[in-house]
């Protein structure tokens, strides 16, 4: 029953969606105004960077490097941007990075922006913290706005996620990633084995029938092979 509703009342959100972010809009979360240029993911009106946002209000920040990835509109790089970390963001849409200026800029914080296709452009670095809201539909993005949303036919924003995390996380690194019960939970946790690393449920919120999921990524270490 709630999978019919679902399939009925998306198509009616998602063209609202998009009608309401035709043009630039303002955010107002917890004393922090975040630009919304159309095409980028908004917090606002979605549950996700939010809840993940909780979540991370309880970590210890000051004077960590963060890096939240494929960030959208920025709240969570400039929420902890104020609490006093190194912060970093990156996205892939252009417009996501005008976003994100104009709100550092407003709110007088510092953020360091990187236009990038996951980790490609963003120099070698490594963080202590990264953050990480994912496109998490399988199938083709056409645009800047489905690309917030969409992974690929065959999840290939998970495969190279997965690939390239370890070389920019420092040895004690946390990463966390947020996803829902609505999406393929299974196949993102076998590709994220395949690269030997464990998905570790931290939180589970639920909301208007939809579970939002926190996970913990932990790298395994590699056995070396025996000297005989």
């Amino acid at each position: 029953m709630r999978g019919r509703l679902r399939q009925w009342i998306q198509p009616l959100l998602w063209k609202g969606y998009r009608w309401y972010l035709q043009k630039k809009r303002w955010y107002h979360y917890d004393g922090l105004a975040v630009c919304v240029y159309p095409t980028v993911f908004h917090p606002g009106l979605l549950w996700t960077t939010k809840q993940l946002l909780g979540f991370v209000r309880g970590l210890e920040l000051s004077g960590k490097r963060v890096l939240e990835l494929g960030a959208g509109s920025g709240l969570i790089a400039l929420w902890t941007s104020r609490a006093g970390a190194l912060t970093s963001a990156s996205d892939i849409n252009p417009a996501a990075l005008r976003s994100m200026a104009e709100s550092a800029r407003h709110n007088q914080l510092s953020l360091t922006l990187y236009e990038s296709d996951l980790f490609d452009s963003i120099p070698p670095e490594r963080f202590d913290y990264i953050l990480i809201n994912p496109p998490f539909y399988p199938g083709e993005a056409h645009d800047d706005r489905e690309r917030a949303f969409f992974c690929g036919p065959d999840f290939e924003y998970f495969r190279r996620l997965f690939a390239q995390l370890q070389s920019y996380c420092s040895p004690t690194a946390e990463v966390y990633m947020i996803l829902t019960d609505d999406c393929a939970l299974h196949t993102i946790d076998e590709l994220a084995a395949a690269e030997l690393i464990v998905l570790r449920l931290c939180v589970t919120h639920r909301r208007w029938g939809e579970r939002q999921l926190i996970y913990r990524l932990e790298f395994l270490e590699v056995e070396e092979n025996p000297v005989r």
